[in-house]
């Protein structure tokens, strides 16, 4: 993985928003998210998320330290201002002392610090970014990070690759990960970076392009890994000869139709079919129900007063995702 950051388009970028009346700061902020979100190999749309800390001005002109931290569920590859919420820091910060917080309050209590009332909803990640005391905070669900992670050795490996990181065991996103992740950053604040086991990165710096380029490195190193993988990792199953597409597809419909009010009438579903070699590596697999059975936080959206939680479901568990982008096993 190679850096894409260009001084040119930032320059652009800034002219562009500050030429719209608004602060160089959060111009940099949409240019780097963007960046981070054009990389599928980096985060999905909805996932991931970035932040900076900053001055703005109050509404009667006084200034106010804020955090600006992306709202969930949008696509950071697209990503304008109105995804970008702004909230006050201090007070953001002073939750993570708090011993608890349920989801319903914390995103009570996010709303209530928004410097704009109307915003969307601050990243579940919020309080998190505020912790980590860096001007610019990066986080993505980079491929190659998290197939190195779901390996049975995944701690090792990440702990051998990255020894200057700081490694959290999985937690679901929320107060609790927060709370883990304040407790590993108090232990070590001088770490280059963090990765949540089964989960993604935080990288972290000052200047946005030292953040941005460190999440890349960092991203790129574990993809050099996975290379040195077996590059089928999967164990086969046993198959028997079949009719073909042609004889299947029809049964397939039958079972996924689903009944209307009018008997006999079911509505029914067109599908397209698709393979490839590692698309049959992975149906073939001894495991292949398990391995796409969506399990804790997989291909989910939780309600909560208002809140959407979503966490990304790629065709397999989050705890025994494909083990990397490229099929690999480390």
């Amino acid at each position: 993985m190679q850096s894409r950051w260009s001084e040119t388009e930032v320059a652009a970028t800034v002219a562009r928003y500050i030429g719209a009346g608004h602060d160089r700061d959060l111009a940099v902020w949409v240019y780097t998210t963007r960046l981070l979100g054009q990389d599928p190999k980096l985060v999905l749309h909805g996932g991931g998320n970035t932040s900076v800390k900053t001055i703005l001005p109050d509404a009667d002109g006084s200034p106010v330290e804020v955090l600006c931290v992306k709202s969930s569920g949008w696509d950071m590859a697209t990503i304008e201002l109105a995804g970008l919420p702004t909230v006050r820091l201090r007070p953001l910060q002073a939750l993570a002392a708090l011993p608890t917080l349920s989801d319903d309050r914390m995103v009570m209590l996010q709303r209530r610090l928004l410097m704009d009332p109307g915003a969307p909803n601050p990243s579940i990640e919020a309080i998190l970014h505020t912790i980590l005391r860096f001007r610019h905070v990066d986080h993505t669900h980079a491929n190659a990070v998290v197939s190195l992670t779901n390996q049975p050795h995944g701690e090792d490996l990440i702990r051998e690759l990255f020894p200057d990181s700081i490694v959290v065991p999985y937690v679901m996103p929320g107060f609790d990960l927060t709370k883990a992740c304040d407790a590993a950053f108090k232990a070590d604040p001088n770490a280059d970076g963090m990765i949540l086991l089964k989960h993604g990165i935080f990288t972290w710096s000052d200047d946005p392009r030292a953040a941005y380029e460190a999440m890349i490195a960092m991203v790129d190193k574990a993809e050099r890994r996975l290379q040195q993988g077996r590059a089928m990792p999967f164990k086969g199953a046993a198959t028997t000869s079949g009719g073909g597409v042609a004889a299947v597809a029809p049964i397939l419909r039958g079972v996924v139709a689903q009944p209307t009010a009018t008997e006999g009438q079911p509505r029914r579903l067109v599908f397209a079919h698709r393979t490839s070699d590692r698309i049959m590596h992975l149906c073939n697999a001894s495991a292949a129900a398990d391995l796409v059975s969506p399990g804790s936080g997989g291909g989910r959206r939780r309600h909560r007063g208002g809140a959407v939680r979503r966490r990304r479901h790629r065709g397999v568990q989050r705890r025994r995702r494909i083990p990397g982008p490229h099929g690999r096993r480390a």
